[in-house]
């Protein structure tokens, strides 16, 4: 009964916090097609979104190295797909009311160590994982818009519980957590299924549908920002690496250091 009722409430909700007129402007001229200088000339009316733009374009994982300052170059490099989830993504998660001050800073450091994971082991089109890794932990701000007081509840308690994980704890507060929180609402939304699958299952790989490969990159790279204590999740726990990741990537436990070792430079 309380699932039901979590799962009702979660596809009411029809959007996650009101985007501002800006941010609105850009989506809709994206998703009407419109043309790269059509698109970069909106951007450049919001002052914080180009900025973001700039900063990621010119950020190591595009091997770019800071030559880009034209707005629509940027924008041709990043692509319609990784363009129209940055933008979202860095409007919601650095909203002032998140709860998790750094989850914004989690959410791009996780994307970028996807690109250079993925780069090295050689993924097809991996700028598209690294959009839909900006949005991986998008359901804990479903979970607090559809329950504000048992959100503020739970991040009391990890702030208290050091040793907790946000995926464990969640359970003790919601009759569903955040990965299927982000299914619920994605599904109702039709996001592609590839940013689905990511935010759904990053936590829990193995039971990912089309797209194992890619959730298993996600959650390895999450666990890497993690333990590198870039940015903030929510939690101060690390969660264990599912066994299931170096099957789905082909790599075996000597080639997985050398792999977290090389993409631990786009942190830095």
């Amino acid at each position: 009964m309380l699932k039901n009722f979590f799962k009702r409430k979660v596809e009411g909700l029809s959007e996650l916090p009101t985007l501002p007129e800006s941010v609105e402007k850009i989506v809709e001229k994206i998703d009407s097609e419109g043309s790269m200088t059509s698109i970069s000339e909106i951007i450049e009316e919001d002052q914080v979104i180009s900025a973001r733009v700039l900063r990621l374009v010119n950020s190591a994982f595009y091997g770019i190295g800071g030559r880009i300052s034209s707005l629509h170059h940027a924008v041709s490099v990043l692509g319609i797909n990784v363009l129209r989830g940055l933008v979202i993504s860095s409007y919601f998660l650095t909203i002032d009311d998140t709860g998790i001050e750094g989850l914004w800073e989690h959410a791009s450091a996780v994307s970028a160590v996807v690109y250079k994971m993925g780069k090295q082991l050689g993924f097809d089109k991996i700028e598209e994982i690294s959009s839909a890794a900006l949005l991986h932990d998008i359901g804990k701000l479903v979970i607090r818009e559809v329950l504000p007081d048992k959100f503020s509840e739970l991040i009391n308690f990890l702030n208290e519980n050091k040793n907790e994980t946000f995926a464990l704890a969640e359970k003790k507060f919601f009759p569903s957590g955040h990965e299927d929180a982000a299914l619920m609402w994605m599904k109702r939304y039709n996001f592609p299924l590839l940013i689905q699958e990511v935010a759904a299952y990053h936590h829990r790989p193995s039971v990912a549908g089309v797209f194992k490969k890619e959730v298993s990159l996600v959650h390895l790279a999450d666990l890497t920002v993690r333990a590198y204590d870039y940015g903030f999740s929510g939690d101060f726990g690390i969660d264990k690496m599912s066994k299931i990741v170096l099957k789905h990537l082909n790599l075996k436990t000597e080639n997985l250091y050398d792999l977290i070792y090389n993409s631990l430079e786009v942190l830095e």
